[in-house]
């Protein structure tokens, strides 16, 4: 009973914790296997219909954006029917972090990512918002580093399967957004394919949307070659991942840039970032807890020297699992003292004890029984390093 109730928390995304007397630990007890059980595939019904019975008179002739979260990506079907639901509204379509993966690389509207790691179009148009737009979210991320703990300033619709989840007000989003505000419960799936049905039998005056080819606007400086292109470095590294990769970044400068450098989906690449609590040095348990849980994914994590300092002494635990783990070594931690510079710009560099030793992370990584490699700046052996990963 009580791991059906911890079942019950996880489909709500909600974290768990399972504590064990001393005593239970030291008998032999039968395996206990408790089979997942999905949600029953239904929604409310009347809140869809009083959504439908008032969209196109409010929403005629105005900007509908369309706001990916990641609750979204639990659904089969997702990218086909974000897809379709944008080409009907034709509705710019932002995402978060992990949002993303519910986006198809097909979707003309994908219009980058909000916040961390944020794309310029579609930060400013999450900027430019007011109560005569309509934002639809398919799934909503109330997280610091998905939405800035903001209030949206425009009209929302909120499509959700979660009970009483992180963030909300007697079960809704309402207080989140400035105009008026409706919540549609249910399986997201069934809820956006009956969105898409009935829409089809009115009558919808959108503008027509134009989202740019490129979508920073910003030109990053190369280093000089003794130092490694990190723009050069995340589009390779997206490039040459397989398809069903899962990518982890660290609470590092990995977490951050990969989304800036490439804004739009990847076929069949998942970034999977569970930072809500600015853990660093987390990559290390992702990445074990992920491979115990599913030994048929292919998993890449990047990390920072910085954060390896939190999880570097327990590479052998996690030697001969078919993981694949990128260091970023710059002798620094490297986004804390990004954060200072804006938030204590009054500490000069040495009190910021910001400064990582240089280690030599391959022989690190070797002498725990992984196997090691170094990634020349010029990235040329790039290519051989991930067929062997």
């Amino acid at each position: 009973e009580a791991l059906y109730k911890l079942q019950n928390r996880l489909r709500d995304s909600k974290p768990c914790a399972i504590m064990y007397d001393p005593d239970v630990m030291k008998e032999e007890l039968p395996w206990i296997e408790v089979p997942w059980i999905n949600r029953p595939q239904e929604y409310d019904k009347r809140s869809l219909d009083e959504l439908v019975s008032n969209f196109a008179r409010k929403t005629n002739g105005k900007r509908v954006v369309l706001f990916v979260g990641e609750e979204a990506i639990r659904y089969e079907r997702i990218r086909e029917l974000t897809t379709q639901l944008a080409r009907m509204l034709k509705a710019p379509t932002i995402y978060t972090q992990i949002g993303v993966s519910a986006v198809s690389p097909q979707n003309e509207y994908a219009a980058g990512h909000v916040m961390l790691g944020y794309n310029d179009y579609p930060l400013k148009l999450w900027k430019s918002l007011t109560t005569n737009d309509t934002v639809v979210c398919i799934g909503f991320d109330p997280f610091e580093y998905s939405t800035n703990q903001d209030i949206v300033e425009a009209n929302g619709v909120v499509i959700s399967n979660y009970n009483n989840t992180y963030g909300t007000k007697n079960g809704t989003f309402a207080h989140r957004f400035k105009g008026d505000y409706q919540h549609v419960k249910g399986d997201i799936a069934i809820v956006v394919q009956e969105l898409i049905r009935e829409l089809t039998k009115q009558k919808l005056e959108r503008p027509d949307v134009q989202i740019p080819k490129e979508l920073n606007e910003n030109r990053y400086i190369a280093p000089s070659k003794r130092f490694t292109n990190m723009q050069l470095f995340y589009s390779e590294l997206a490039r040459l991942m397989e398809p069903g990769t899962v990518y982890v970044g660290d609470v590092c400068m990995g977490y951050k840039d990969f989304q800036r450098v490439n804004p739009r989906p990847l076929n069949g690449v998942v970034p999977l970032y569970t930072h809500q609590g600015s853990l660093m040095g987390k990559t290390g348990g992702e990445l074990l807890g992920m491979r115990l849980a599913r030994p048929d994914l292919h998993l890449i994590g990047v990390t920072g020297d910085g954060c390896m300092e939190y999880f570097g002494a327990s590479l052998g635990r996690t030697a001969n699992l078919g993981l694949v783990l990128f260091v970023l070594r710059n002798g620094t931690h490297g986004l804390v003292d990004w954060g200072l510079g804006k938030i204590k710009s009054y500490l000069s560099p040495e009190r910021r004890l910001t400064k990582v030793p240089l280690n030599d992370y391959v022989r690190m990584a070797k002498a725990q029984g992984w196997r090691g490699a170094y990634l020349r700046p010029d990235l040329d052996n790039f290519e051989e390093i991930m067929k062997m990963a």
